[in-house]
């Protein structure tokens, strides 16, 4: 989740999930890592995929989680202008932010092992 954000890489979806794979050895984006190495790739594999919230079901559902919050979970949170992944804290959600993440309470829906 440091450094900077990296479409691709480290943004708001792949680094979330590539913790999530740190901690349970299961990345949710494994079938579609790799695909996009920019925000126009980013937003068609989005849009594809019909939208950040489906996809991000969809990620889940494909990677075996089931519903559930809390530590080592992975998120979908509000962030401003849509919606973006986020990996649990407990109380606090972990957001990639530019140089970074940054925190925030609110959370959509969350998955866990």
């Amino acid at each position: 989740m440091g450094g900077p954000f990296v479409w691709g890489l480290s943004d708001c979806c792949s680094a979330p999930c590539a913790a999530f794979a740190a901690l349970h050895v299961i990345d949710p984006m494994e079938r579609v890592r790799g695909t996009y190495d920019d925000r126009t790739g980013a937003r068609r594999l989005i849009q594809r995929m019909g939208g950040l919230r489906i996809f991000a079901h969809r990620l889940a559902h494909d990677a075996g989680l089931r519903s559930g919050g809390g530590l080592g979970a992975i998120g979908l949170i509000p962030n401003g202008k849509g919606f973006s992944l986020a990996i649990g804290l407990g109380d606090l959600w972990a957001a990639k932010a530019d140089a970074g993440f940054s925190f925030v309470t609110e959370v959509e829906a969350a998955w866990c092992v």
